[in-house]
């Protein structure tokens, strides 16, 4: 599991971004996989790009604005699945 502060521009263009420095970690925790299914608290948010280029993971400016700026993204990989939990 790792852990992404969740910042500003997260919450206004609804993403999950991460920086430079956890490169490596965020690669090791998602087998490199290109797409995965992505579950919010439980939600689905059916099958959504990783982009590795922006370091970032779609999740919605809807689903990103009931997010406090400050607070953490918890990710983990079960299966092909993205586990995200605030």
């Amino acid at each position: 599991m790792i852990e992404i502060r969740i910042a500003e521009r997260a919450i206004k263009y609804g993403y999950i971004y991460w920086t430079k420095k956890d490169d490596d970690k965020v690669t090791a925790e998602f087998d490199a996989v290109k797409e995965a299914e992505v579950l919010v608290n439980g939600i689905s948010l059916g099958v959504k790009k990783i982009d590795y280029r922006y370091r970032r993971i779609s999740i919605g400016v809807r689903i990103a604005g009931a997010f406090k700026s400050g607070s953490y993204f918890r990710i983990s990989k079960k299966n092909s699945k993205l586990i995200v939990d605030v």
